[in-house]
């Protein structure tokens, strides 16, 4: 009888271990174009493979399960965990930026407005926005199932006096570029 129980003991302990295991070994795959893995990563797919990432100490190293398709783009097939340490790793703070005057950010993290004076412009970028905010933005869309292809940031700064927009990029189709000197304000 203990011999039994001992052995049916072990088997449970095994199925437990092995079921813990497949539930963290479940990926979803990420196919990301070259623009968008040179924002999120800092480089282009080629380079990906042989740049080591300090948020690999928290979690799998994203190349163990990474490839390069025939179109170019940077395959990825990441673990829940490896998803929560990517989002862990951008430098911005989002959610602070969010509670920035003059700050609005979408809820679907498409699009972000800058509003004010141009002096309050100029403070809040030279002063309280991290420009890294972009690239977070670009990892939650991501990883709320957004298609890589279709990952875009509308950035607007809007002259708080007139309504009107100073300036406005779509990245990745175009770079943002932070000249408060080269926008067109009516002050």
């Amino acid at each position: 009888m203990k011999k039994s129980m001992s052995v049916f003991l072990v088997s449970l302990l095994v199925i437990t271990v092995l079921t813990f295991m497949l539930i963290n070994i479940q990926r979803t795959e990420y196919v990301l174009p070259p623009k968008i893995s040179l924002a999120l990563f800092g480089t282009e797919p080629e380079e990906f493979f042989t740049t080591y990432r300090e948020l690999y100490d928290y979690c799998e190293d994203f190349r163990k399960h990474a490839q390069i398709d025939e179109k170019g783009n940077l395959v990825l097939r990441l673990t829940k965990a490896q998803e929560k340490a990517l989002l862990k790793s951008e430098d911005s703070n989002i959610e602070e930026t969010k509670k920035i005057d003059g700050i609005s950010i979408s809820a679907d993290y498409s699009s972000i407005v800058i509003c004010g004076t141009k002096e309050q412009i100029s403070n809040i970028i030279w002063n309280e926005f991290d420009i890294l905010t972009v690239a977070d933005m670009a990892n939650r869309q991501l990883l709320s199932g957004k298609e890589p292809s279709n990952i875009s940031i509308l950035f607007k700064v809007v002259e708080k006096s007139t309504g009107r927009v100073v300036y406005s990029a779509n990245w990745p189709q175009e770079a943002i570029e932070l000249a408060v000197k080269n926008w067109q304000f009516s002050e």
